[in-house]
């Protein structure tokens, strides 16, 4: 009963060091933190003989250790640990189910596209002209409608083992977080803004919706909100990059010419300190950490 309460103990006293520990504004330098508390945590159960594996990594799978195993995933990428953290596990769970089991005209209608209230069937979507922009905007011409998502195909990250016909990408910057889903089924290519999550104040977040695509190339993809009113150009443009990079451009006034936009982004191809994620399944191991920190 002693050893138990002990792990117990310590398994809760490893989880509050690590969350606390992902408050750190700089994941890299968290990251350094994280790897001599872990170093420490190992040596603890080492000479004490105590397989911490056991409540602690119950849902890390095929190890004799669960906290070696959790190590070596925090310490790959202690970015995911802190972005699932921030946003929450049931919140992240919903929009992961909700691209991959909602009907097409469901996903439209929870992304604020009215015009797919009374869908029949598939074909009845793709001939509709949903996407709410026409030929007298300004930025009409600038938009890719058979777009293919060659970034994230061409990516080594993005496409390993593969970029499914569904995908949730969550990107984080220093103010927010960012939930994309990208849908690319036969016929049908998609792109919304899922989610936006304050991380600053006085961050006004941006309310979902589905977004127009102005850039697709191997390098990168620039996606935009529809211009809202009588401006001309999107109040906001998201740029990803091959490398995980991410870029969101906020312009109050709608001015910015998508062209202006892409030239800057080709520039600035390799200097984005954001970053964005593939949600997997996998990243929904750390639902076992978030019961235990909750409880």
């Amino acid at each position: 009963m002693k050893n138990r309460k002990t792990k117990s103990l310590l398994s809760l006293v490893i989880i509050i060091l690590f969350f606390n520990l992902l408050t750190v504004s700089n994941a890299h330098s968290a990251a350094g933190a994280i790897a001599k508390i872990f170093a420490k945590i190992g040596q603890v159960f080492s000479k004490t003989g105590v397989k911490a594996g056991k409540g602690l990594g119950s849902g890390i799978k095929g190890s004799d250790s669960g906290l070696d195993e959790l190590t070596k995933r925090f310490m790959k990428n202690p970015e995911e640990a802190k972005i699932i953290e921030r946003v929450g596990i049931e919140k992240h769970t919903e929009h992961f189910n909700n691209l991959n089991s909602s009907s097409i005209g469901r996903l439209f209608r929870k992304h604020g596209v009215n015009k797919a209230d009374n869908l029949t069937d598939l074909n009845d979507l793709i001939d509709r002209d949903i996407s709410g922009i026409e030929s007298n905007y300004a930025v009409f011409k600038y938009i890719v409608w058979a777009w293919r998502g060659r970034v994230f195909r061409n990516s080594e990250y993005y496409n390993k083992p593969t970029f499914d016909n569904r995908t949730l990408l969550i990107c984080e910057t220093n103010e927010s977080i960012f939930y994309f889903s990208i849908i690319m089924e036969d016929k049908i290519r998609r792109a919304f803004l899922t989610d936006n999550i304050a991380l600053v104040e006085n961050y006004q977040v941006i309310k979902p919706q589905e977004l127009i695509v102005t850039k697709d190339i191997d390098a990168l993809k620039i996606m935009g909100t529809k211009p809202q009113g009588n401006k001309s150009f999107p109040n906001h443009y998201f740029v990803f990059y091959q490398n995980q990079g991410f870029v969101h451009e906020n312009h109050i006034h709608g001015t910015e010419n998508p062209n202006i936009v892409f030239v800057r982004a080709e520039k600035n191809v390799n200097q984005s300190n954001s970053k964005c994620f593939k949600a997997t399944k996998q990243m929904l191991t750390i639902k076992k950490l978030d019961k235990i920190k909750s409880e």
